[in-house]
């Protein structure tokens, strides 16, 4: 049968004969291809141009507002570590050196060692940030080297060490490379931001004042947490109420939160944002970002009248439908209003 006696017993035309719906042809956005070649141009300018700091970090919220980072976090991450030593913007601090020589300090028993290697190469293969080859034994061989170099910048020592959640999503970011991960966390640890978003950095730190060592507490919970909640009761008052009403505090979300880089809180693509706005922009937005997730929960907390109902509600269940690309405004109105109270708070980690 001919195709002009099937158009006479079917009157319908053949599918074949229809071009392909635009929603199944991909086209790549004008957006996407501008934001590619403005990173080009920052790539190209970094090393003639004395204000190359300022480009970069201006593109790194530009891609958070848009939401656009196509697979630039890493690259910006690096470039941003590296010429911030190179311009001394911020004090710097002792390198922990994880590259060379290994060190002859036995490594101290990682808490959940091996399970939260394995969840986090199975999370990582899933969300396609490494090769699905990869075997957690990498991570595993990554995470003692690194805790036994922190065990030289740190006052005594311990038997047990709690799992890294830090050094794994760097791991991710970094696709698996491990050379890789160690030149990024070592170029990283003499920044002030490590000591807040890398929690075994501060952990017993011969910078940390002994009385906050031995007390337990890291600058993490001690100084982060204390200008958190300082903000969140001048900008989101309603919000501050609902955890005094229930008898928690904002502390033990925002804590649990930072250590383990919002895992299983937020979708990974949130996560990367979130590391390079942190890296970027410093310690400050670790505050900032959380008052933004407090106030996309505003409705939710408010229907949490008891303690357990509220941690049950923000601990246990991940955060839907936050895009830090909404909320980048926002950020940006409350670091006007309140970056330099913070700033204050966070820059002297000797201060008790």
């Amino acid at each position: 049968m001919t195709r002009a006696d099937m158009k006479e017993q079917y009157p319908h035309p053949m599918v074949d004969s229809m071009s392909v719906p635009q929603c199944y042809v991909t086209s790549p956005g004008s957006s996407g291809v501008k934001d590619d070649v403005r990173l080009s141009n920052v790539l190209l300018e970094v090393s003639q141009s004395c204000t190359w700091l300022a480009k970069t970090r201006a593109f790194v919220m530009g891609a958070c507002r848009k939401q656009n980072l196509s697979g630039h976090v890493l690259v910006l991450i690096e470039l941003v570590l590296k010429y911030q030593q190179q311009e001394q913007t911020t004090r710097t601090y002792e390198e922990v050196l994880l590259g060379g020589t290994e060190t002859t300090s036995t490594t101290p028993k990682i808490i959940g060692h091996k399970f939260g290697c394995k969840l986090l190469v199975e999370y990582g293969i899933r969300q396609k940030a490494i090769p699905p080859y990869t075997t957690p034994s990498d991570l595993e061989d990554l995470l003692g080297t690194v805790t036994r170099a922190l065990q030289q910048h740190q006052q005594g020592v311990t038997s047990e060490s709690k799992f890294d959640w830090f050094v794994g999503v760097v791991y991710l970011i970094c696709g698996g490379n491990v050379t890789r991960t160690l030149a990024l966390l070592q170029s990283f640890s003499t920044c002030l931001t490590s000591f807040y978003t890398w929690s075994s950095r501060a952990t017993r730190s011969k910078h940390i004042p002994a009385a906050l060592t031995k007390s337990g507490s890291t600058v993490l919970h001690h100084k982060l947490c204390h200008a958190l909640e300082r903000v969140l009761l001048k900008a989101l008052p309603m919000v501050a109420s609902t955890f005094r009403l229930s008898g928690c505090v904002p502390s033990i979300v925002a804590r649990r939160w930072f250590s383990t880089c919002f895992l299983n809180v937020m979708p990974w693509r949130e996560i990367c944002s979130y590391i390079l706005l942190v890296i970027s922009e410093g310690p400050v937005y670790m505050v900032l970002y959380c008052i933004s997730v407090f106030k996309h929960l505003k409705v939710k907390l408010q229907h949490s009248s008891t303690y357990h109902s509220l941690l049950d509600d923000i601990l246990l269940a991940p955060v839907e439908d936050f895009h830090l690309s909404n909320y980048m405004d926002y950020i940006e109105e409350l670091e006007q209003l309140y970056g330099q109270l913070i700033r204050d708070d966070l820059e002297d980690i000797t201060s008790c």
